[in-house]
């Protein structure tokens, strides 16, 4: 088993591991993971930081069984994203371990959660393509975060998933999946300087069948568990269970084309009022024009159905991903979607979302590398008392080198600003970091 771990690729999520202190894109909406994620050609939505793991994290000829760690010092002039502002600064170590068999080179399946979102999930999850009879993997990674002056808000993040594919004769593949996050929500959700402990659970089964050539049927479940730790968050706590299903055409070996149905619901453990069912519909396509080109998108509609009746909608849905290779050595990503999320905001009930999030990765020599992502978020919180509209622009840039193929250093830096049509609620953070990544 080779053991030497290449720490390739390490992009910004990785560069701005920091607690509550990272927000790319939404902080707000997004509670995105901030542990255990990668493959940004795959998760284009990256709020906190959700890749701790690079997606070519053990090198062309990768074993099965790597540890990995890095340690990280981050400096931010506004810690509470807040409209007054504290600076500091934090040391970050993030030890995991990652198991898989048959043995694979990158992290390949995209098991992003974000409490905020209906099931949990605010990008569909992409089944694996694997030719061999089964496929699983294990991972466990951490994220230790001391404060220098404000040691009250030190604190330890914790991520474990695993997954298990079986492709049987006959064309039915099935995977089931779980991750488990100990985290808390990104400081600057709302004033203050407590940080909102939970916990959540996503499960799921993934089964596609091959019915002909040309016709795919793909069936999914989900379910995720929300609890929060403090009592003043108990009214979060819900339990959502989502169900749907594809009907796939393969117009050619580059072109398919699909509809989509889902059905999530969505149930309150206290604050049942805020009960809703959600319809999804979509028609969509799958396009690979080139061998430089990936296009995959879907436009429907989405239908909220709220216990009260009192705040049913319906609202346009979308989702875009897009990748292009410029170069050899420089690849190009976007990411565009609009969905309706719970609110996380007391003055409202749920919120419609609308991201855009676009990024290039270039790598200059072997050991020279650099990575370039914006990202912008218009929330609308809507269903309450007071409507409040948020934008949110992030920017950011990280250079990474490597020393060895064992030990990489990277220095990044980040700008984030949101203005709110509440002002208590603006505010502009910058940070700036410096990292060594290693693995055995």
């Amino acid at each position: 088993m080779n053991t030497k771990l290449i720490f390739a690729n390490v992009f910004v999520a990785l560069g701005v591991v920091c607690s509550s202190l990272t927000t790319v894109v939404n902080a707000e909406t997004n509670e995105q993971d901030a542990l255990g994620q990668s493959a940004p050609t795959k998760l284009m939505i990256k709020n906190e930081s959700d890749a701790l793991v690079p997606k070519d994290l053990f090198g062309a000829k990768g074993g099965y069984f790597h540890p990995f760690i890095s340690a990280t010092a981050l400096s931010s002039d506004n810690i509470l994203n807040s409209s007054d502002k504290i600076s500091d600064w934090l040391t970050i170590y993030s030890p995991g371990i990652w198991i898989a068999a048959p043995a694979r080179p990158e992290i390949f399946f995209n098991l992003s959660t974000r409490n905020t979102s209906p099931g949990g999930r605010y990008q569909e999850i992409d089944k694996m393509k694997s030719f061999s009879r089964y496929q699983t993997y294990a991972m466990y990674v951490a994220d230790i975060n001391t404060y220098h002056n404000h040691s009250d808000m030190d604190n330890l993040k914790q991520s474990a998933e695993g997954f298990f594919q079986i492709n049987l004769k006959g064309g039915l593949s099935i995977d089931t999946f779980d991750k488990y996050m100990n985290s808390h929500d990104p400081l600057g959700t709302r004033t203050g300087t407590v940080l909102d402990k939970f916990k959540s659970n996503l499960f799921g089964v993934i089964a596609d069948y091959n019915l002909t050539d040309k016709f795919k049927l793909r069936m999914d479940y989900n379910n995720f568990d929300l609890n929060y730790d403090i009592s003043v968050n108990e009214g979060r706590d819900r339990t959502d269970n989502a169900i749907s299903g594809y009907l796939y055409y393969k117009y050619s070996t580059k072109t398919s084309f699909f509809v989509q149905y889902e059905f999530i619901d969505l149930a309150y453990k206290i604050n049942t009022g805020h009960d809703n069912k959600q319809h999804y519909s979509y028609v969509g396509m799958d396009w690979r024009p080139t061998g430089k080109t990936t296009l995959k998108g879907k436009a429907g509609a989405v239908v909220r159905n709220s216990i009260t009746d009192a705040w049913d909608i319906t609202e346009p849905a979308m989702e875009l991903t897009a990748d292009y290779q410029v170069t050899g050595k420089t690849t190009a990503q976007l990411f565009v979607a609009q969905k309706i999320d719970e609110s996380n905001v007391s003055t409202a009930d749920y919120s419609v979302d609308r991201t855009i999030n676009a990024a290039i990765t270039s790598r200059f020599t072997d050991k020279i590398g650099a990575r370039l992502q914006f990202g912008y978020t218009r929330s609308d919180f809507e269903g309450g008392v007071i409507d409040r509209e948020d934008d949110i622009f992030t920017v950011s840039l990280v250079g990474t080198y490597a020393l060895k193929k064992w030990l990489k250093a990277e220095l990044g830096t980040q700008h984030t600003k949101r203005d709110s049509t509440q002002s208590i609620y603006d505010y502009n953070t910058n940070q700036i970091f410096v990292r060594l990544a290693a693995g055995i």
